[in-house]
């Protein structure tokens, strides 16, 4: 079977997974949450206000800690929110799912067997460098 043919049935397989559902199911349950979505926006509308205080030749500190303060609230509200939560955690299994599909791939192409290839990906460098290492994922 062609290489490209065999790439699709892996996506399709992809979409059939249980981490893939999870996610797209949280990311679509965040995009619907308008609480969520006001939070997030509200957060990145104040961060654009800090950036353009602190660009000015006359920064107000009062008025950067002030906004630096709101963020921080803002970013305490979102990132604890058990929507975001959920999404994050879904979010960090489909990543880590990708990483290991690439690191089977990599290493096949770099000539290992791919029935052997540990299917979990490097989580980084080792202190040796690159000696013995299948490529980065």
């Amino acid at each position: 079977m062609e290489v490209i043919e065999l790439t699709r049935q892996l996506g399709k397989a992809i979409q059939n997974d249980p981490r893939y559902i999870r996610y797209h199911k949280a990311k679509a349950e965040n995009d619907e949450n308008e609480q969520l979505q006001d939070d997030i926006s509200e957060f990145h509308s104040i961060k654009m206000l800090i950036n353009m205080e602190q660009g000015r030749p006359e920064q107000d500190k009062e008025k950067i800690k002030k906004l630096n303060d709101e963020l921080t609230a803002l970013f305490e509200r979102v990132t604890n929110n058990p929507a975001m939560r959920e999404f994050e955690e879904a979010r960090q299994d489909m990543d880590e799912l990708l990483a290991s599909v690439n690191h089977i791939i990599t290493a096949s192409a770099n000539g290992h067997d791919p029935m052997t290839i540990d299917a979990s990906a490097p989580q980084g460098c080792t202190p040796n460098g690159c000696a013995g290492c299948s490529g980065c994922g």
